[in-house]
């Protein structure tokens, strides 16, 4: 039996765990079969670093299929399907990494440069997870992290980051947990 998971939702530390718990509770039922229906702006570089880990590590048969949007980390957690799809009505978007400053916060010259150290570590990490679960050239993955850039799914189809352009074909009767 095939479960179904739609995730519509930012990525950080809470939903992704929930993810992990739906997926985790799918496996000990005897259902490895998962269908992850995902939507997202993106969030949390290190929690998807997070899911993208575990979900790779785990013993599963995952499809992943963007309903919607994959943008920023979401798409780490798209590239961690073993079969991956994107509906007509779908995009993917990539951009550098980033952080969300307080208000108020002081950058000193030791942290600035730690900073872009590790910003620059989530970028090849990124990539490295493209050229992994890609037929993407370097070059190619280069600039997706220089410039926010949308793509679409005939250009995901075209450098392996999905297998067809379709529609999701949820059975009637079948499960779907809601991850919001």
């Amino acid at each position: 039996m095939v479960n179904y998971i739609h995730f519509s939702s930012g990525i950080d530390d809470e939903k992704i765990h929930e993810l992990l718990r739906s997926v985790a509770d799918c496996i000990q039922n005897g259902d490895p079969d998962v269908y992850l229906l995902l939507n997202s702006t993106g969030g949390g570089v290190w929690s998807g670093y997070h899911g993208y880990n575990m979900l790779r590590s785990l013993s599963l048969n995952l499809t992943v299929h963007n309903v919607g949007v994959v943008n920023s980390v979401a798409n780490i957690i798209f590239l961690a399907g073993d079969r991956r799809y994107a509906s007509p009505c779908s995009y993917f978007k990539f951009h550098s990494a980033g952080w969300h400053l307080k208000d108020g916060a002081r950058l000193e010259a030791t942290r600035a440069k730690a900073a872009v150290d590790a910003l620059t570590a989530d970028n090849d990490t990124m990539a490295a997870a493209l050229a992994d679960r890609t037929s993407l050239p370097p070059e190619e993955i280069g600039q997706l992290f220089f410039r926010d850039v949308v793509r679409t799914t005939e250009w995901a189809l075209e450098f392996g980051l999905i297998e067809d352009v379709r529609f999701p074909s949820i059975p009637a009767g079948a499960t779907l947990i809601h991850i919001f």
